[in-house]
């Protein structure tokens, strides 16, 4: 039952993921250009140089007889790549559109109507500026020098050019953030700028979703010829039945191995941060399909598999880690950025969003007392996004009558859409959770519970464990003391 009803949402879900990308990314049609070709003796076989650094050393340009040094004809598509910026050049349908450094900076190019937008001002251009050939759009050196505020040498003793930006470039931005990152890892000793405050929207029936397509091709030689990798993603958000709807779907071919999923998640979310959610329980968080489990203190680390998940905490504003002295801190971004992590203002980690979607920082310590955690997301092409976690540590004391918890059970060891190449299908039962109960202002009683496989146990059977603990005050500190029983008379406190 659990699977087919895991089949039907997916198949709903994989609908409403496809109109909504058919309606975000569907464009006007344009006329089909007439593509030039220019002759072997007007091609320039040239070593590009980007501030200094050698990027290329083979770049076409052509550089017509007739044509000044300024007029040599460069490739917008190759240059664009090169720079790393969000720029989709389509020579056959003679356009070139999306954005330079910043999101605001809109450019445009229409071979069509002859006109080209930057600077947010359309402008016609001049006969013999810029023509379509198959594979790329050629546009003359001291427009791109003008459109995008660069400097381009061309040496033709050497057969190089030399190209000089103003504002550093996103794949420069990227590789100096791994630079900081690796000074930042041996000082640990930089702040990150203050966090801003968010707004809660509510949930929708249905929203269009936010979709993030990614491609990518790899071509690598050996001695037994080439080997082509090409990866696909398709990450998409959007309200369903007013819950916050997260899939995720990456696929990698090669001629070698062929077609494999690489990974297929989904997760639906509510968050209420006045907690009415399931009505007595009181709950500020419930989540079905790939989950986080809690862990269990002294017993059990924290899992993710398919289940379902509910809690009194939205995890909107501050979560609690009653003594725990390293947490995980993870979370959604898209493949392939780059995160970086601050608590407090002050450095933490850096890493790379991986296959799966999200970013996963393992045995973070937690200070005493409150810890606020800032994610910087840098993507490839300069885009930037940030997301805050905030925790506070240590024996906490809830008002009498407070109840803290979260549970989630399921199949810890299983992914909720089983279909990538190395999927999880383990479908025992899975169970952990926590819970604290303020019984007066100075004494907190608190239980946590595990049942299932753990990795630690010397028997392949499920097992179960118990955590009981205590938070009162004492001598002017807080104090607090736990207790776990589990499975094969094991113990802790």
């Amino acid at each position: 039952m659990f699977r087919k009803a895991a089949s039907a949402v997916l198949f709903i879900v994989s609908v409403c993921v496809l109109l909504g990308s058919i309606v975000l990314i569907a464009k006007p049609s344009f006329a089909a250009i007439t593509p030039v070709e220019r002759t072997d003796e007007d091609l320039l076989i040239l070593e590009l140089y980007i501030n200094k650094n050698l990027r290329n050393r083979g770049f076409l340009a052509y550089l017509p007889r007739d044509y000044d040094i300024t007029q040599t004809l460069i490739p917008l598509n190759a240059l664009m790549k090169k720079f790393s910026v969000a720029i989709d050049v389509k020579p056959g349908e003679g356009i070139a559109e999306g954005w330079y450094i910043e999101e605001d900076n809109v450019f445009q190019l229409d071979l069509n109507r002859q006109t080209v937008v930057y600077d947010g001002v359309e402008r016609a251009l001049s006969e013999g500026a810029a023509e379509a050939h198959y594979s790329d759009i050629y546009v003359q050196a001291a427009l791109l020098e003008e459109w995008f505020d660069i400097s381009i040498t061309i040496d033709i003793s050497t057969l190089r050019v030399y190209i000089e930006t103003n504002t550093p470039l996103p794949y420069e931005q990227q590789l100096e953030r791994e630079e900081r990152a690796r000074n930042l890892l041996e000082r640990n000793l930089t702040k990150a700028p203050d966090y801003s405050s968010g707004i809660f929207l509510p949930y929708k029936n249905f929203t269009m979703p936010s979709v993030i397509l990614q491609d990518s091709a790899i071509i690598n030689h050996n001695d037994n010829g080439n080997v082509i990798q090409n990866s696909f993603s398709i990450q998409s958000r959007n309200d369903i039945a007013k819950f916050g709807t997260r899939f995720l779907f990456s696929v990698t071919s090669s001629n070698t191995v062929g077609t494999q999923i690489q990974n297929a998640q989904l997760t639906f979310r509510k968050r209420d941060p006045d907690q009415t959610l399931l009505g007595p329980l009181n709950a500020g968080s419930i989540a079905v399909g790939d989950i986080d489990f809690p862990d269990v203190p002294l017993f059990s680390g924290r899992k993710r598999g398919a289940g379902i998940f509910v809690a009194s905490n939205s995890q909107l504003a501050v979560s609690r880690s009653f003594g725990n002295e390293t947490t995980i801190i993870d979370g959604d971004a898209p493949i392939g950025w780059d995160a970086e992590l601050y608590r407090n203002g002050y450095f933490v980690d850096f890493q790379q969003v991986g296959n799966d979607g999200r970013y996963s920082f393992e045995d973070i310590e937690l200070l005493n007392g409150f810890n606020l955690f800032r994610i910087d997301l840098y993507g490839p092409e300069g885009q930037r996004e940030s997301q805050t976690q905030r925790i506070v540590r240590g024996g906490q004391l809830l008002r009498e009558g407070e109840v803290d918890y979260e549970f989630a059970a399921g199949t810890p060891n299983a992914d909720f859409l089983p279909i990538e190449e190395n999927r999880r299908t383990d479908r025992d039962f899975g169970a952990s959770g926590q819970v604290f109960y303020g019984v007066k202002d100075y004494l907190t009683l608190g239980a946590s519970i595990f049942s299932g496989k753990d990795a630690l146990s010397t028997i392949n059977d499920n097992q179960n464990a118990a955590t009981v603990s205590a938070v009162f005050p004492l001598l002017g500190l807080r104090n607090q003391i736990r207790y776990m029983r589990a499975s094969e008379d094991r113990s802790g406190y």
